[in-house]
C-alpha cells in the first residue's frame, strides 16, 4: 500500500526546513507549498485582514514583474496558471506547480513574491476593492457583521480568535488598514524562523536545496516558529443565543430556521477523537431528522484547528414548523446517556470501519497532500504519514470518545445559535 504522506524533512544551509513526499504518478514536476506561520493571530488590532491583504498584493506586481499582466503572463508560462496563495489564522501560503525543466524560473518568481513585492499605493487601492468584495461575500450585511462579531465573543470571550471569524477580516477593519501596515507585517513576519517549504511529487534533493536557498537568500533571518501552547478552552459567556433573519441579519423571505451547536475544545485532544465524535452526532442527527422526521435536507459538522484551540460545530436547517421537535431531538443527542447505549456503541463500530476501510482505498492528489501537509505543520509541527494516521484510529476506543464526550459537552460548555425566518 502506497504511503501518500510519508516524508522526509532535510534542512538547508540557511535553516529552512523543506518536508519532501514522494508523489508516484508525477513525472518531472512537483507542488511547492512555502509556508509563513503567523497568518491572522498577528494582525494588528482593528485591522483584522491585514495578512490576507498582504497575501493578495505581491500579484499586482514586483520588482521584476511590475504589473498584474505581467504576473498572469509568468502564471500561465512557467506555472501552468497554477501560481496562487491563501491565508488562514495561522499561515501565508504561497503555492503553484513547478516543472523540474522550468524550476529555476519558477523559484525565481517565488522569491520575487516574497521578497520583491511592489507597494504600489494606486495598486494597493484597487487590490482594496478586491479584499473588499471577498468580505462581504462571507459577511452579507452590516447586521450580519454585528451578529457574527458578538457569537465570537460569546464562545471565545477575551481570547485573539474572537476578532475575527476568517482571515480576511471585517469590511470596517479592511478599510482601516495602511500600505504601511503591510510593509510593517511583512518585516515582522517573514523572515527564515517563520519559515517551511513543502515539495509533493518527483523532486530531486539536491535540486531543491539549491533553489530554496537562492530563494530564501534575500530573506531576513529569525527566531525558529514554535506550536502554539495548548490553552484551556474558554467557557461560552452564554449558553444560547436566538436571533431573527429579519430583523437581526436584515434577511427577508427566508424560508427556513436554523440551529448550530458549537464547542470550543482544547487542541490536546486528538484529531482522530473528534471526528469519530462529530460523526457519530451527525449520524444519529441525519436519521433522526432527516429520514425519520423529513424536517431538513442534511445535517453538517465542521471542525477547526487554530493552533491553540479547536471549534467543532453540529448545524442544520430546518421547517420552521418543526424547530421545537429539531430541538428536543439536538438536546437528546447532547446528553451523556444516549452515548452509553449499545446503538451508540454499535455507531461507533461503524464509523471506526468505515473510516478505516476509505483509508485504504483513497487516492489524494498532489494538491490536497500539499495543502494539508502544510496545514498540519502549523499545528503538530510535522507530517503525519498514512501508517501514523491509521494506527491513531485504530487506537480510539468506544471509551475513548465516551469520556471525551462527557468532559467536552456537557450542557455548560455547549454554544446554541438558532436563527428564525
Amino acid at each position: 500500500m502506497i504511503d501518500y504522506y510519508a516524508s522526509r524533512k532535510i534542512i538547508a544551509q540557511n535553516g529552512v526546513p523543506i518536508h519532501i513526499i514522494p508523489y508516484p504518478l508525477a513525472d518531472n514536476w512537483y507542488e511547492v507549498r512555502i509556508i509563513f506561520h503567523g497568518g491572522a493571530k498577528f494582525d494588528p488590532i482593528g485591522k483584522e485582514g491585514t495578512a490576507h491583504f498582504f497575501e493578495h498584493l505581491p500579484f499586482r506586481g514586483t520588482a521584476s514583474y511590475p504589473s498584474a499582466d505581467a504576473i498572469r503572463a509568468v502564471d500561465r508560462e512557467v506555472f501552468l496558471d497554477s501560481l496562487n496563495a491563501w491565508t488562514n489564522m495561522t499561515q501565508i501560503v504561497f503555492n503553484g506547480i513547478v516543472r523540474r525543466s522550468r524550476e529555476t524560473e519558477a523559484w525565481g518568481v517565488f522569491r520575487e513574491l516574497v521578497s520583491a513585492p511592489v507597494f504600489n499605493p494606486e495598486e494597493f487601492e484597487r487590490e482594496r476593492s478586491v479584499v473588499l468584495q471577498e468580505t462581504h461575500e462571507r459577511v452579507s450585511s452590516a447586521s450580519a457583521e454585528r451578529m457574527m462579531k458578538l457569537s465570537l465573543r460569546d464562545l471565545y470571550g477575551d481570547h485573539w480568535l474572537h476578532r475575527t471569524s476568517y482571515a480576511c477580516g471585517w469590511p470596517d477593519s479592511v478599510k482601516a488598514i495602511t500600505l504601511a501596515d503591510l510593509v510593517e507585517y511583512r518585516n515582522n513576519n517573514f523572515h527564515t524562523g517563520n519559515l517551511e517549504i513543502v515539495v509533493v511529487g518527483d523532486v530531486k534533493e539536491a535540486d531543491i536545496l539549491e533553489q530554496v536557498c537562492r530563494f530564501a537568500s534575500d530573506i531576513p533571518a529569525g527566531e525558529r516558529f514554535a506550536i502554539p501552547e495548548l490553552h484551556e478552552p474558554p467557557l461560552p459567556q452564554i449558553n444560547r443565543r436566538e436571533i431573527s433573519s429579519s430583523s437581526d441579519l436584515g434577511i427577508s423571505g427566508r424560508k427556513w430556521s436554523g440551529v448550530s451547536v458549537g464547542r470550543v475544545f482544547s487542541a490536546a485532544w486528538s484529531g482522530a477523537l473528534t471526528w469519530f465524535t462529530g460523526s457519530m452526532l451527525t449520524a444519529f442527527l441525519k436519521r433522526k431528522i432527516r429520514l425519520e422526521m423529513s424536517a431538513a435536507y442534511g445535517v453538517s459538522f465542521e471542525r477547526k484547528h487554530n493552533g491553540e484551540l479547536c471549534f467543532m460545530e453540529i448545524e442544520t436547517k430546518i421547517n420552521p414548523e418543526m424547530l421545537l421537535a429539531v430541538l428536543k431531538v439536538f438536546e437528546d443527542a447532547f446528553k451523556s446517556e444516549a452515548w452509553l447505549s449499545e446503538e451508540a456503541r454499535s455507531s461507533f463500530e461503524i464509523e471506526k470501519r468505515l473510516k478505516l476501510e476509505r483509508s485504504k482505498i483513497y487516492i489524494p492528489t498532489p494538491s490536497k497532500i500539499a495543502d494539508a501537509a502544510a496545514r498540519i505543520l502549523s499545528t503538530e509541527g510535522r507530517i503525519l504519514s498514512d501508517t501514523e494516521d491509521r494506527e491513531a484510529l485504530e487506537k480510539v476506543s468506544f471509551e475513548d470518545v465516551v469520556n471525551f464526550f462527557e468532559c467536552e459537552f456537557s450542557p455548560e460548555k455547549l454554544y446554541w445559535y438558532i436563527v428564525h425566518p
